[in-house]
C-alpha cells in the first residue's frame, strides 16, 4: 500500500478532464527505477500546474490497475485517445517534449489507471504539509513514512469537491469519500492474519472468488468491499478449522470493531458490514448484526 504523487503532463491531464475520462493510460519515459511500494489498487495523484495557476498542485488522482512497457506504436494502437491526445502525431510531440529529446524512446512505461477523480481546484503542497518540490522530476511516495498522508489529502479533496464538468454526466456512485473509506479499510487490514493451514487458505479462496462474482473487490485475502449508489459494503471472510475457531473469531470481531471506529466520521453512504462464513455458526453472523447496530449508534 503506497500512494504516489507523479509529475503529470498538463495538456494530457486537461484532455482527460475535458472528456470526462474515468480511465487513462498514464505514459512515462521508461525508468530504471522500479516501484517498491506501489501496487494495483493504490492511488496515483496528478502533480502539475493547472490552467490559471502559477504553482504546481495535486489536480486529482486515479487508481493503479497495471503497468506495461510498450513501444510507441503499440501504445497508441492499444489505448488511442486514452493516452490523452486526439491523434498519434500530437501524442508523439508531447512525449518528445516531455522527454526533452529528438528521437522517440524504444519503449514507454504505461500505468493504466481507473476511477479517475478530478478536483474542483488544485491542492497545494504548502496547505497539505507535503514535501513536494516544484522541480520534482518523476514521483514521490506519499505514505512511506506517514500512513495518514493519503487520508489527509482525500479529506482536503472532499472539502474542495470534484470538478463539476466531469461529474455532471456520472451517476454519482463513486466518490472521494468512498476512496477515503477504501484507504482506511486498507490501513485497518494491513496487518492481516498469516494463514498457515492449506485447508483454511483453500476455503478462503473459494469465498473470495464467490464474493468477486458478486461484484466485490479485494483488499486482502479475507476482506473485500463493494460500492453501490447509497451503500458501502465491507465483507469479511471467515473459514477457520475447529481448532482455530475461537482465536479466529476473536480476531474477526476485533477487526470489525476497529474498522467501524475508524469509519465513524466518514459515513456519507450507509456502511454495511458482512461476514461470508464457511461455517454456519449462528454466533458468527450475530457479530455483523451487533457491529452494524452499534455502528448506527456511534
Amino acid at each position: 500500500m503506497g500512494s504516489i504523487a507523479y509529475v503529470t503532463d498538463a495538456e494530457m491531464f486537461e484532455y482527460h478532464r475535458i472528456h470526462g475520462n474515468d480511465k487513462m493510460n498514464f505514459w512515462r519515459p521508461r525508468s530504471k527505477q522500479q516501484f517498491t511500494h506501489f501496487h494495483p489498487g493504490d492511488l496515483l495523484f496528478f502533480y502539475s500546474k493547472a490552467y490559471g495557476y502559477q504553482e504546481k498542485g495535486i489536480l486529482g488522482y486515479g487508481r493503479f490497475v497495471k503497468q506495461e512497457v510498450l513501444s510507441f506504436e503499440k501504445m497508441w494502437e492499444k489505448y488511442e485517445t486514452l493516452n490523452g491526445y486526439d491523434n498519434k502525431e500530437l501524442l508523439k510531440e508531447a512525449i518528445l517534449r516531455f522527454c526533452k529529446q529528438e528521437e522517440m524512446p524504444e519503449t514507454i512505461s504505461s500505468l493504466v489507471l481507473s476511477d479517475i477523480v478530478y478536483f474542483n481546484v488544485p491542492l497545494f503542497a504548502s496547505d497539505l504539509n507535503l514535501d513536494l518540490k516544484e522541480n520534482l522530476e518523476s514521483y514521490l511516495y506519499l505514505d512511506h513514512r506517514d500512513y495518514e498522508k493519503t487520508p489527509e489529502i482525500l479529506r482536503w479533496a472532499s472539502h474542495v469537491g470534484q470538478d463539476p464538468w466531469t461529474t455532471q454526466s456520472k451517476d454519482g456512485g463513486h466518490t472521494i469519500e468512498d476512496d477515503l473509506k477504501i484507504y482506511l479499510l486498507k490501513n485497518c487490514t494491513k496487518k492481516t492474519i498469516r494463514y498457515q493451514k492449506s485447508q483454511e487458505k483453500q476455503r478462503l479462496r473459494q469465498l473470495f472468488q464467490k464474493s468477486e462474482k458478486e461484484g466485490y473487490r479485494g483488499i486482502s485475502i479475507d476482506t473485500l468491499y463493494k460500492i453501490e449508489k447509497d451503500q458501502f459494503f465491507v465483507r469479511f471472510l471467515f473459514a477457520p478449522s475447529n481448532i482455530d475457531f475461537q482465536k479466529r473469531f476473536e480476531s474477526l470481531s476485533g477487526k470489525m470493531l476497529l474498522t467501524a471506529l475508524n469509519f465513524k466520521n466518514h459515513a456519507c453512504k450507509k456502511l454495511v458490514f458482512e461476514i461470508e462464513s464457511y461455517c454456519k455458526e449462528e454466533m458468527v453472523q450475530k457479530v455483523s448484526e451487533v457491529i452494524n447496530d452499534g455502528y448506527e449508534r456511534l
